[in-house]
């Protein structure tokens, strides 16, 4: 008995409907077919892309009060151990506490 080709693997339900119009070209890209059969060797190639593991830098948790109507602000301070140097810094914000209007 003739052994089938494996079935081409479609990732349209695995995208975000917003890059549905470009999956084709994505798939013309590729040099070979993607399927379960070439993924295992594409992903173990892959391996050989990326970037060695870095130390985990030095850091600290700290608790700054808020206000007294306000609660108190975690921060992870990167690199603590490094004092005295200047060093860039990241502020990131959640805004999904953020509110313009309170309806109540």
């Amino acid at each position: 008995m003739d052994k089938a080709a494996p079935e081409a693997f479609d990732p349209t339900p695995y995208v975000n409907p917003e890059l549905h119009g470009r999956i084709p070209q994505m798939l013309m890209q590729t040099i070979f077919p993607l399927n379960d059969q070439t993924l295992p060797k594409v992903r173990e190639s892959a391996a050989a892309w990326s970037a060695p593991t870095l130390p985990q830098p030095a850091w600290n948790e700290r608790i700054i009060a808020g206000p007294a109507s306000a609660p108190d602000v975690r921060i992870y301070v990167l690199n603590a151990g490094d004092s005295g140097k200047a060093k860039p810094a990241i502020l990131h914000m959640h805004g999904g506490g953020f509110v313009i209007i309170c309806f109540g």
